[in-house]
């Protein structure tokens, strides 16, 4: 079990080594699989090939994120359009742009 199935490999190994390890049957399951994925698992809730970002994850990306495009000169506001364009709410946006910035 996985949410995000990108290479594939982490399943891929876990899957054998369970097998290796004698279990007579082995199935696989995903929230998201990608499609360039070298596994494919037995379940899945949807495929994509767009990044996923979970809602339990907005903090941590706006924050890395803010970093990053802060230190390549970009204004804040710029920051801002971009976290709004894909979707994320204002007020996380806010909230965690002043916590990055300090």
């Amino acid at each position: 079990m996985d949410d995000v199935i990108d290479s594939g490999e982490t399943l891929k190994f876990t899957k054998n080594y369970m097998i290796s390890a004698g279990a007579k049957e082995v199935m696989t399951a995903a929230l998201c699989f990608k499609p360039r994925s070298v596994f494919v698992p037995d379940f899945y809730g949807f495929e994509t090939k767009s990044w996923v970002i979970f809602p339990h994850e907005n903090r941590e990306f706006i924050e890395c994120s803010y970093k990053m495009w802060s230190s390549k000169g970009i204004e804040n506001e710029e920051i801002r359009k971009r976290f709004l364009k894909i979707g994320l709410p204002v007020k996380q946006i806010e909230y965690f742009m002043t916590k990055a910035a300090k």
